[in-house]
């Protein structure tokens, strides 16, 4: 009989350590087969040479060396998500899978797609929080609206933080977990993709850069910002390991 597995599907949190979702297939008690779906329908209305897409891949490929070591190989597939499911659960017997939560249009109607899929086979599809410190709903106005002034905004951010230290989730230390799998990654030339010359800037958090920054950032000449934007964009950097180093 096939044993029951997890699959964690990453999307926009392109790391393996501190990881809600990750943490939570880890821990389910299945074996634990990672994967992430270049999908089409986002890749097609970009240019060829797409610095962004270059850069999920190199992520890619550094997750999975650092994950092979222990034998679980990262499974990238390039196709319609529904079709890339449907060939897994036909080829593995799976019990569940977990993703972390994607706010964008797009995403949420693919997830919503993906869910109905799910539990119609009997998958059970468990969505996480971890690619923002609150979600959209959790911050709003008295009246349950958004808001729609910054100001008001990071006021309401800040007061319901309340130097309240995120939790940490460490899926790096149960990466043992992982389904005994070797590498299956799709080139950038198979998906009709180049490098491009744009390079993403290494991410620069130590302690005094940005204790600096308040007095720093107002100044171009000087290189002093965290260059953290495009991390944060496809969570190689844990939004949550920010906060408490602030």
């Amino acid at each position: 009989m096939k044993e029951s597995i997890a699959l964690f599907w990453f999307r926009r949190d392109l790391r393996l350590e501190d990881n809600h979702g990750l943490f939570r297939a880890l821990s389910s008690g299945k074996r634990v087969m990672p994967i992430f779906i270049f999908d089409p329908c986002i890749l097609d209305e970009l240019p060829k040479d797409d610095h962004r897409v270059g850069f999920i891949w190199s992520q890619l490929n550094r997750m999975d060396a650092q994950w092979f070591e222990m034998g679980t190989g990262i499974q990238v597939f390039y196709g319609a998500v529904e079709t890339v499911f449907e060939e897994l659960s036909s080829t593995y017997l799976v019990g569940e899978i977990h993703t972390n939560r994607d706010y964008e249009p797009y995403a949420r109607q693919r997830d919503e797609k993906i869910a109905r899929w799910a539990e119609a086979k009997g998958i059970a599809f468990h969505t996480h929080q971890d690619q923002v410190i609150f979600e959209p709903q959790q911050v709003v106005k008295s009246d349950g609206t958004p808001y729609l002034v910054y100001t008001p905004f990071s006021k309401a951010w800040l007061a319901k933080l309340d130097h309240k230290t995120p939790t940490r989730y460490p899926s790096e230390e149960n990466l043992h977990q992982g389904l005994r799998l070797k590498k299956q990654m799709v080139d950038l030339a198979q998906m009709g993709f180049t490098s491009s010359i744009i390079q993403a800037p290494q991410a620069l958090t130590e302690d005094q850069r940005i204790a600096d920054y308040a007095q720093t950032r107002n100044f171009p000449f000087l290189d002093a910002t965290t260059k953290v934007g495009v991390h944060l964009r496809f969570g190689t950097i844990s939004v949550r390991s920010l906060v408490r180093k602030a």
